[in-house]
């Protein structure tokens, strides 16, 4: 067995049990999680305590999936890149905001054992249960109010520019580190997160190369949340904003000071964008899946079958071999034992948020009126698909950071 920078290989073919497991989860939980979460009148429904997006989570850990990029040593499930495509994909399949959900929140887990924090991990990061027997849930604190994607990327021309820092400082005194100001409302478990990991500055002059990435725990004094995000889409996945007023942590939860922060955002980034191509095939799949199904027994013109239309299945054609090219694209890079470059990560988040989106609406078209119901997974799928563009970064500021 050797070791991979997506986790561990033995050479050996994914395990169909895996898959199984995974595609029975994904459409037992996250199909049926999802479109009840999707139809709650506020975001508060959602991460209410009597809410079923908890038991997504407690199940999701009891299986190990928030850490599957985890070596099976350290608690998760090892998977190497292969099988991660599988899971990713499957989980993306079943909703893609649950999915993303569900594998974002193992990420500080799994940088800060790449970054051999063992120690924090144990402390403030591995998800465990909580008071209620609840799975406890980390947050990524990136981007700011006046301070989004562009600041993220390190390729990016914003990144090298002195005057822009991020306004979350923090001030040194003693052993410790004063946290003041905020992070923006888009924070991926902002209003639910036990801990957080938070990008932040030591030394505003510098700009962006005066930044950190810390851990922080959320319960600590002066530590406030805004209201959830209400959302079009990806409704299951929580938002919100957290603010910092005076927030003590240890200068020993600062996890990559200045001179390594760019190859650990870059490193962060790769991930994020990689792992969110995969869940995004899932749902274009699922949308393709959808309309094959949505057209059976349907018929026009004096009881011809509307799925041997042709240009319904010129159609189907069209969205099956988009779902084949965004998985291609995908797997590529994550069955190869080196890591991949930011670039190639972002051509996999940009092909596989604009292949969902085309897929996701060719389906509601062939849904027709009943694709226009509040309830339709057609429509939801739609929804869900076009947040993706934006998701963890706009597509047309991807493309000029990498």
């Amino acid at each position: 067995m050797h070791s991979t920078w997506w986790g561990t290989e033995d050479g050996r073919a994914t395990r169909p049990w895996l898959q199984e497991t995974v595609r029975a989860f994904a459409q037992d939980s996250l199909v049926p999680t999802g479109a009840a979460l999707d139809q709650m009148a506020t975001p508060e429904q959602v991460i209410a305590p009597e809410s079923p997006l908890w038991s997504v989570f407690t199940s999701a850990h009891a299986k190990r999936l928030d850490g599957a990029l985890v070596l099976e040593q350290d608690g998760g499930l090892g998977l190497a890149g292969p099988e991660l495509y599988v899971v990713a994909e499957e989980l993306g399949a079943g909703s893609v905001d649950l999915a993303a959900s569900v594998l974002m929140n193992g990420i500080p887990w799994w940088l800060l054992l790449a970054l051999g924090r063992h120690d924090l991990v144990k402390e403030v990061v591995r998800p465990r249960d909580d008071a209620r027997g609840r799975a406890r849930v980390t947050a990524l604190a990136l981007t700011e109010p006046h301070h989004g994607w562009p600041q993220l990327a390190v390729g990016a021309h914003e990144f090298q520019v002195p005057k822009v820092a991020w306004e979350l400082a923090a001030v040194r005194d003693g052993d410790d580190y004063v946290l003041t100001g905020g992070k923006s409302a888009w924070v991926t478990h902002g209003s639910i997160a036990s801990t957080a990991l938070v990008s932040l500055t030591v030394e505003p002059r510098r700009g962006m190369a005066g930044n950190a990435l810390a851990v922080v725990p959320l319960d600590l004094p002066g530590v406030t949340r805004g209201r959830p995000v209400d959302k079009w889409g990806q409704r299951g996945m929580n938002q919100g904003e957290i603010h910092f007023d005076n927030v003590r942590i240890p200068r020993r939860f600062v996890v990559a000071a200045p001179e390594d922060y760019a190859p650990t955002l870059s490193r962060l980034m790769t991930l994020i964008w990689t792992l969110a191509g995969a869940i995004y095939t899932g749902l274009a799949r699922a949308a393709w899946e959808h309309a094959q199904k949505d057209l059976e027994g349907r018929t026009q013109d004096g009881g011809n079958p509307l799925a041997e239309h042709p240009r319904v299945r010129e159609r189907l054609f069209e969205m099956a071999t988009l779902v084949e090219c965004s998985r291609a694209l995908c797997r590529s890079v994550m069955v190869s034992a080196e890591r991949p470059s930011l670039n190639r990560a972002a051509q996999v988040k940009i092909h596989a948020s604009h292949a969902a989106e085309f897929v996701a609406d060719e389906a509601l078209t062939l849904s027709g009126a009943r694709g226009m119901q509040a309830s339709s997974r057609a429509g939801k799928l739609f929804r869900d698909a076009r947040v993706t563009r934006v998701q963890f970064g706009p597509n047309d500021v991807i493309w000029q950071a990498t």
